[in-house]
């Protein structure tokens, strides 16, 4: 439109040959206060269909202890979403961006978690079954923001935060009688730092994921013994070695401290002895983990 408005539109057609197609259309603006600060905001549709495997009708993967079952009944994900935020920058060093939306869904997808035997799978033991669900209406409000810095003697800095509340809007409830979602968090937070020198880079960042209502088990037949999951924290390490123009060198910890993230606790007893299990994380994440990886550019 001019040198400092900006106007961006687009149109998706998505096939699909178990639901209807749709069209998903988006339109965005940018503004440019000047060369350090810009507006922005737009609003888009969304639209996904359920993957083949998640409408299964039984199980359709099992491994270190966690069975993920389809649904037969699912329906796809229709969604509007509105955003609008300003980008800047902080004497030529550092760039801030900070975003507001608004989400509504119809039909979200989201899981639940199964208790007792499902397909020869005892989901009470030790074992985290879940399956696929819709949720009807629902709708998410949030604010992101990212932080990141310019490479100072070899040191820089990404961060982000978003918080999110997801609420019912159909008058559906959560087991403790609230209109929060469960099994979806409110806050999210990450902090990268990263030092490059020659051929040498490297980084350490730490993940959090903080504040998650639980679902209860059974797709509502029970409670959980407690309201919201553990706090969820990890702290990742990665080193880069660049050999020459085509290939490199790289190596990563994943979960550098080895937190455990398995703290099963009773939610079901027969009598005096311990009927069923659950974690009080909201997901299993593998111990420390080693990863050594070589790449090459043709």
């Amino acid at each position: 439109m001019t040198d400092d408005l900006i106007f961006t539109t687009g149109l998706r057609y998505i096939y699909s040959d178990l639901f209807d197609s749709e069209f998903t259309p988006r339109v965005y603006l940018v503004y440019h206060l000047n060369d350090n600060i810009a507006l922005k905001g737009g609003v888009s549709k969304g639209y996904k269909t359920p993957a083949a495997k998640q409408l299964t009708n039984g199980y359709y993967n099992y491994a270190n202890n966690n069975a993920y079952f389809g649904n037969p009944d699912l329906k796809p994900e229709e969604s509007i979403n509105y955003e609008s935020g300003v980008d800047f920058m902080v004497f030529d060093f550092a760039h801030y961006s900070i975003t507001g939306f608004i989400t509504d869904f119809t039909n979200q997808i989201s899981s639940e978690d199964l208790t007792g035997m499902q397909n020869d799978i005892n989901c009470s033991n030790g074992i985290v079954c879940k399956r696929p669900i819709n949720l009807g209406k629902t709708q998410t409000k949030g604010i992101e923001f990212a932080f990141n810095t310019k490479t100072y003697n070899g040191f820089s800095l990404n961060s982000s935060y978003t918080f999110m509340d997801n609420r019912y809007k159909d008058g559906q409830k959560n087991w403790f009688g609230g209109d929060r979602i469960e099994n979806l968090l409110r806050h999210i937070a990450m902090l990268k730092l990263n030092y490059e020198r020659g051929k040498f880079s490297s980084y350490i960042k730490t993940r959090a994921r903080l504040d998650t209502i639980a679902k209860a088990k059974g797709g509502g037949n029970g409670s959980l013994p407690w309201q919201k999951y553990k706090p969820f924290y990890i702290v990742d390490l990665g080193i880069n070695y660049k050999i020459n123009k085509q290939s490199s060198l790289s190596f990563a910890v994943q979960n550098l401290f080895d937190k455990n993230f398995f703290d099963p606790q009773v939610t079901r007893w027969d009598g005096a002895n311990p009927a069923g299990y659950a974690n009080r994380y909201q997901d299993y994440t593998e111990g420390r983990s080693f990863w050594l990886s070589y790449k090459y550019d043709f």
